[in-house]
């Protein structure tokens, strides 16, 4: 398992909320909900699984959440994160198959109806997480609107004309039905207390009438109403889109957490930790000021504080809610922040106490204090751009400020005869400026790297411990080599994980060089000076040929099978028989 997933499992709130599987890259391939958030997600690393779920777990490198009030936002929420990321795991919850919606038709007389698809003809109230309910809705609406109820309209009127619930259309062909929709649209947007009212006065009457059956009835319908047709503060119905501004600060520490509205409906939140000095709202002020240097929301809902700060451009978006679903929505993003502020710290403290023991490990093996190592790693390509990085791990972190980048003069294809030029260009360096003497040197790989290390470092009178990162032929650590003896490393220890990420730093800091400095020589070659060979052409050539031998060795017709004219692949073989 990941070890970034490990330490993030135990920071998970025993909360309800919405999770995102992300891949390698990051993308979102699964969301879900969930009533207890660590449950949930702990169950997925647990235990053993089959079929579609064991894919999904094998393909997950990290996840983030979002925190909510309840299980049925969770519910809402879902969708539309679904909605916004189209994950390939959730290929089935796509096309709204699985809610439904409470439509009215765009007729000249009107119909309610429901349905689990949608089209611009319509318009929908929903999506419902709750089928039932809904159905229950619907037969509410039946029952208190006057909408029509027959699908095909009769001659005459019908029994629901009789009893006061039809306009009649088929009798009063200029009927308006404006006013009723203006009343379905404000009833299923949650604002219900006048028919609640109504259906509870109804329900206490036939009570008292000793009538239990018809209050049953009632009191069914209630219950349906209050359950189905509640405010949701996941979403807003005017389809503008805002962003919340949640944050907290403590010690030194501003957590900000923006929940993302697009369309009316949350699709998921930003979070950063920044640090402060003196005062954090200078520093929340700057951020935002950054993070929305280009493209801004319809409206920035913030609380009262941020509010009357001034900013640049920012101020005109800017909404206080005093309360109402949007002060909820911002409480909801303020809460997140609470929480993830709380996990960040915690993931701090569990990092913080591994590389200590793993530190500790290390002392034990080579017996001394480890203030400071320098790691150290070659990269090249058949010969080409040679270069060599060093990273620097200084009081339990990666100082990235010390960290140093060498290209190398010597044009053997020899890793060995690169250890040597980097080792004595940095180390006669260290001496001549007087600056700091690492405690340990880890060089990528074993005997004979270490040998040439120490010789070099032996010739400039130092005496520095010096350890290899031994691999094996899939490139995958195994063991730490020191003064000729192997230690093997488990993958479950602490030690094997800390060195892991310094050789994975120092390999990424290497290869970023060498693809800068190698761009850089493709730009300038041989192949410049022969005439038909342009830019295109060169990059056609050394992107398909692996080497200077392997372009030698080639015959005509492998030019030409790159689009290069017959004259100018004779005379680029020409050229080719003079380097050396």
């Amino acid at each position: 398992m990941e070890e970034l997933i490990v330490e993030k499992l135990r920071t998970i709130p025993n909360s309800p909320g919405c999770y995102l599987m992300k891949a390698k890259d990051g993308k979102v391939i699964y969301v879900g909900k969930a009533k207890n958030l660590y449950n949930r997600v702990h169950s997925y690393f647990t235990g053993v699984h089959t079929g579609k779920t064991y894919l999904l777990v094998n393909e997950v490198k990290d996840f983030s959440y979002i925190v909510t009030n309840s299980n049925k936002e969770a519910f809402i929420l879902e969708l539309n994160l679904i909605k916004e990321y189209n994950p390939h795991y959730n290929i089935l919850l796509i096309d709204d198959k699985t809610y439904p919606y409470i439509c009215l038709s765009k007729e000249k007389y009107p119909v309610c109806y429901i349905s689990r698809k949608r089209n611009k003809k319509d318009k929908y109230f929903g999506p419902y997480p709750d089928v039932t309910k809904a159905r229950e809705t619907l037969e509410i609406i039946k029952n208190v609107f006057h909408f029509r109820k027959c699908i095909k309209i009769p001659k005459t009127t019908c029994l629901y004309y009789d009893i006061g619930l039809c306009l009649a259309p088929c009798i009063n062909k200029d009927v308006d039905y404006s006013e009723e929709i203006s009343k379905l649209s404000s009833f299923l947007k949650g604002n219900n207390t006048t028919i609640l009212q109504d259906l509870t006065l109804k329900m206490e009457t036939y009570s008292k009438n000793l009538e239990f059956e018809k209050a049953l009835e009632y009191k069914k319908m209630i219950e349906s109403i209050k359950a189905s047709v509640e405010k949701q503060i996941i979403s807003l119905s005017d389809n503008k889109d805002r962003d919340f501004i949640g944050y907290v600060y403590e010690a030194g520490d501003l957590a900000i957490n923006i929940l993302i509205m697009r369309g009316g409906k949350i699709i998921g939140n930003h979070f950063e930790v920044q640090f402060y000095y003196l005062d954090y709202l200078d520093t929340l002020i700057t951020y935002l000021e950054t993070y929305y240097s280009g493209l801004k929301p319809d409206e920035i809902v913030v609380d009262e504080e941020i509010g009357h700060q001034e900013f640049i451009d920012l101020n005109n978006y800017m909404v206080v809610p005093v309360k109402g679903t949007k002060k909820e929505i911002l409480n909801l993003s303020f809460e997140n922040a609470k929480v993830s502020l709380k996990n960040n710290r915690q993931l701090s403290v569990n990092k913080s106490e591994r590389t200590k023991k793993a530190v500790q490990e290390l002392e034990e093996i080579v017996g001394t204090e480890v203030d400071r190592i320098d790691i150290f790693d070659n990269a090249q390509l058949f010969g080409t751009a040679q270069v060599s990085a060093m990273v620097v791990f200084k009081n339990r972190e990666l100082r990235k400020e010390l960290y140093r980048k060498y290209k190398i003069s010597s044009r053997k294809n020899d890793d060995l005869d690169a250890m040597r030029e980097v080792i004595y260009r940095r180390y006669q360096r260290m001496l001549f400026e007087k600056s700091e003497v690492p405690s340990l040197i880890l060089v990528d790989g074993a005997e004979n790297q270490i040998n040439v290390c120490i010789g070099i470092l032996r010739d400039l009178n130092l005496n520095i411990k010096v350890a290899g990162l031994k691999k094996n032929e899939m490139h995958k650590l195994t063991s730490l080599v020191y003064e000729e003896r192997e230690y093997k490393l488990d993958i479950h220890q602490e030690l094997f994980r800390f060195l892991l990420s310094l050789s994975e730093e120092v390999h990424r800091f290497a290869i970023t060089y060498h693809k800068n400095v190698r761009s850089v020589e493709l730009k300038k070659s041989f192949l410049d000076g022969i005439e038909g060979i342009g830019p295109n052409r060169k990059k056609a050539l050394l992107t398909y040929f692996k080497n200077l031998d392997e372009m030698k060795n080639a015959e005509i017709e492998e030019f030409m099978k790159l689009r290069i004219p017959e004259e100018v692949a004779i005379r680029l073989k020409r050229v080719l028989e003079c380097v050396k």
